[in-house]
């Protein structure tokens, strides 16, 4: 973990986090924000953080904000932040943080020579007064945010533009989750019953998607390749360039450990409804665990997919038990970690343990971050932890193939059929067909064998 606690010191919290490809940003219990940089690379392990600023947050008085800061999320280029403070108020500042390698204050282009951290901008002040705010996420284009909040108001705040100004939205179902489809027509609000559209065209009144209501707090999001979740032999011919251009492809989360995948049409004068093409159920490895700590005792009976999140070619689920990272083109769970139950202490040592007195799946959802293939997380101990999932689609692939390999075939099929799925090397074929690219190197079963047999040998020496 990279910790932070030397900066931030024992009396101050730490609630809040987004990324940027160079910078980590946290927002604290005293209103400040907190800036490190970031020393990475895509093919290397995520390195140790570098503290780099602490700014104040300009309230739309002059003063200083000095309340607790709940959510945050930067925009697509860095040079502003969206802040949720405790008491439901909103504010946008400005961000000048530079893009130099390593965290360097480099001036970053088009940033503009005059903008100041933390300088405020623009502010929604009541919409969600006395709220929690559940969720925040920023348009692609960066023009635009969206805010849901546990009393089913939700908000869509247009910053330039002839459409400039604040749009509320109200359900009668607490938000999930809030964001935008990948060509910002239009927002996805996940309610604990429903899944919705909200066209920007149509002055963000409400379009369904599906029938089936249900009851909890589960997400959606859009994804870059979410049309490659087509399941094999459902109309393959919806995974072409042809399709995916065509449409607008999402998920929605549903009970059972399930998701909708869906789709929409943009560019088109109409705003349509939401098209569920399929419902995937991913298979579930073994669990894995949390990180800096051990499983606990009692992993969960049951649990869900929650808020969902691109991470890398997969997706990010996150909810009050579990933070999994899910293969949808594979149809596979590659990892899952049982977060820690308790509502006041950490049952894993280091674990991601997130109480601050917000409740555990919102202080998960707000204290967690991904940006490219790595997930951030505020920890227990008061560091951050990074999560990598599979960055290209052929590590995608490789992770995928061993686990399908490892699970093997049921005994009603014949001695052939195990064999051929018990090799890695079929499964890594068949995933690579998927995304038309060279079967990656994954060991035979032979190979793994002679492993097997090595590693037991080690461990009786």
């Amino acid at each position: 973990p990279a910790s932070v606690a030397a900066v931030t010191g024992s009396r101050i919290s730490l609630l809040s986090l987004d990324a940027s490809s160079t910078h980590l940003v946290l927002g604290s219990s005293i209103g400040s924000v907190y800036v490190f940089g970031r020393r990475t690379a895509i093919a290397s392990p995520e390195g140790p953080l570098r503290f780099l600023e602490r700014f104040l947050v300009e309230t739309h008085s002059g003063a200083s904000a000095s309340k607790p800061i709940v959510a945050l999320r930067l925009s697509p280029d860095s040079t502003r932040c969206v802040l949720a403070f405790a008491d439901g108020e909103l504010e946008v500042v400005e961000l000048s943080l530079g893009d130099g390698e390593g965290g360097e204050q480099t001036p970053r282009p088009g940033a503009g020579p005059g903008r100041v951290s933390g300088r405020y901008e623009a502010g929604v002040p009541e919409a969600h007064r006395g709220a929690r705010i559940t969720s925040l996420s920023w348009s692609p284009a960066g023009d635009a945010f969206v805010c849901g909040d546990d009393g089913g108001v939700c908000s869509v705040v247009v910053l330039g533009g002839k459409l400039a100004g604040a749009h509320t939205i109200r359900f009668k179902q607490p938000i999930a989750q809030v964001s935008f489809l990948e060509d910002g027509a239009a927002a996805l609000v996940s309610t604990a019953a429903q899944l919705y559209l909200l066209y920007r065209r149509d002055g963000y009144s409400k379009t369904c998607v599906g029938s089936t209501p249900r009851d909890g707090p589960f997400g959606a999001a859009a994804h870059p390749i979410a049309h490659m979740g087509v399941p094999e032999g459902l109309e393959l011919d919806m995974m072409g360039a042809g399709a995916a251009a065509g449409h607008e492809w999402f998920f929605g989360a549903r009970p059972g450990r399930r998701l909708w995948l869906c789709r929409v049409p943009h560019a088109c004068a109409a705003c349509h409804d939401g098209e569920v093409v399929a419902t995937l159920r991913p298979s579930l490895p073994a669990a894995s665990a949390p990180p800096g700590g051990m499983l606990p005792a009692k992993l969960p009976k049951k649990w869900e997919f929650g808020r969902v999140l691109p991470i890398g070619p997969c997706l990010l689920s996150v909810s009050d038990k579990v933070l999994s990272v899910v293969d949808f083109v594979g149809g596979a769970v590659l990892a899952w970690y049982p977060m820690d139950v308790g509502s006041n202490s950490n049952s894993t040592p280091g674990g991601l343990s997130h109480s601050h007195g917000q409740g555990r799946a919102h202080a998960l959802g707000m204290g967690l971050a991904v940006e490219g293939s790595r997930a951030f997380v505020l920890g227990g101990d008061g560091g951050v932890w990074c999560l990598q999932a599979p960055h290209t689609a052929a590590a995608l692939v490789r992770s995928t193939a061993m686990l399908a390999a490892a699970a093997g075939a049921g005994p009603e099929m014949t001695a052939d059929e195990q064999a051929l799925l018990a090799d890695p090397r079929y499964h890594a074929r068949r995933l690579a067909a998927r995304f038309g690219i060279q079967p990656p190197h994954v060991p035979s079963p032979a190979d793994l064998g002679r492993t097997t047999c090595a590693t037991s040998s080690s461990d009786g020496e």
